[in-house]
């Protein structure tokens, strides 16, 4: 085979340079509708280009949902009537390392939701937090310009820009656990007012605690003042709710900064140390949530005999912990099924989701009072 220079921009990325080649003789007709391409070897020695280079470009082809890799076999033009509808499920790379469990739930939740093989899942792990950076060039941002992506679940807060590219392109945005309400983005999460009645009558009116500390972070908005985050919503009902039932009695401690790795010991512990400390703790964070754990047996006190624990979020690690279980995998499904119908052309509103509280070995009636 005769070799060709693909390469006629020095400054782009050889890769979508060879994308565009192969992508090119594709739309021409040179390879037609369920044909076998050359092999990687063949198109390297065709193209001048390494191994690496055109099995990048081989990959976001597939991405694209231009082409069909069949594992053993090889790379098959894709005909019109096996094309799918590409969904990308998003959240930031460092969310992914630290806790895998909740993403486990998400890609647990939209799996069954693609048993008909018309629907396919790619997973976009994003390590600079956003999809249209000019400068990362992401695979994503490539494959929504290109209507190769039908649609997106993002499982991690958004930034404005790239916002305001998804309503240039009109794709469909589902967003779990995080609302825009500038922005016009339909989103599933978990009732916060029904999680807040149903920890709030656990604690009050079913077990006795009259002093109750809510370390569940601030404000709702975050520093953008964008994106509103359901767990700052959570807190808020969380204090409302103790509040009203608490009512002529002492109304609930709202700590209103937990969330230092590093102050975290110190905080708790000036919270517990008095003698009219609290006698139950509301968390958000399973990572501070197992942190006290591990601090409170070292102030001489026991969980749950001098102390409950009720966290807002499964503990997927210890199921000693009762916990307001906001069914992240039932979301994840209902965003699929959202995102579907916007994909079809339906009309989608946001939606808010039962959760469920089980209790389970870290809550009991208070033994320490105060006058």
């Amino acid at each position: 085979m005769a070799k060709l220079s693909i390469i006629t921009d020095k400054r782009r990325p050889k890769h979508l340079q060879a994308r565009e080649w192969i992508a090119q003789r594709i739309r021409q007709g040179e390879f037609q509708p369920g044909q076998k391409l050359p092999g990687v070897r063949d198109l390297m020695q065709m193209s001048g280009l390494c191994y690496a280079t055109v099995d990048r470009a081989l990959r976001d082809l597939t991405a694209d949902g231009l082409i069909e890799r069949k594992w053993g076999s090889g790379n098959y033009v894709k005909s019109p009537e096996a094309a799918c509808t590409n969904v990308a499920l998003v959240f930031n790379e460092d969310l992914c390392r630290a806790t895998a469990p909740y993403v486990n739930q998400l890609v647990s939740g939209v799996l069954p939701k693609t048993a008909n093989d018309s629907v396919h899942v790619q997973v976009f792990p994003l390590s600079h937090g956003t999809i249209f950076d000019t400068h990362a060039h992401t695979l994503l941002a490539q494959s929504l310009r290109k209507r190769a992506i039908a649609g997106v679940i993002a499982c991690s807060p958004l930034v404005t820009h790239d916002l305001q590219q998804f309503q240039t392109l009109a794709a469909p945005v589902v967003s779990i656990r995080n609302d825009y309400p500038a922005h016009g983005v339909v989103s599933v999460a978990e009732d916060v007012c029904q999680g807040a009645y149903l920890i709030a009558d656990l604690l009050v009116q079913k077990l006795g605690h009259r002093r109750i500390a809510v370390l569940m972070g601030s404000v709702p908005m975050n520093h953008t003042g964008h994106v509103i985050r359901v767990t700052g919503l959570a807190r808020d009902a969380m204090q409302s709710e103790l509040t009203r039932q608490l009512s002529a009695g002492s109304p609930p401690l709202l700590v209103e900064d937990p969330y230092s790795w590093r102050t975290f010991d110190a905080s708790l512990r000036a919270l517990l140390e008095p003698a009219d400390r609290p006698t139950a703790l509301i968390f958000s964070s399973d990572g501070l949530l197992c942190q006290a754990l591990d601090i409170i047996p070292t102030l001489g006190l026991r969980v749950p005999e001098d102390l409950t624990i009720v966290n807002w979020g499964d503990v997927r690690h210890d199921a000693r912990v009762t916990v307001l279980d906001y069914l992240l995998q039932d979301q994840a499904a209902e965003a699929m099924d959202m995102l579907l119908s916007m994909i079809r052309g339906e009309r989608v509103t946001s939606r808010r989701l039962p959760p469920t509280l089980r209790i389970r070995g870290t809550s009991a009636p208070p033994q320490h009072t105060t006058t």
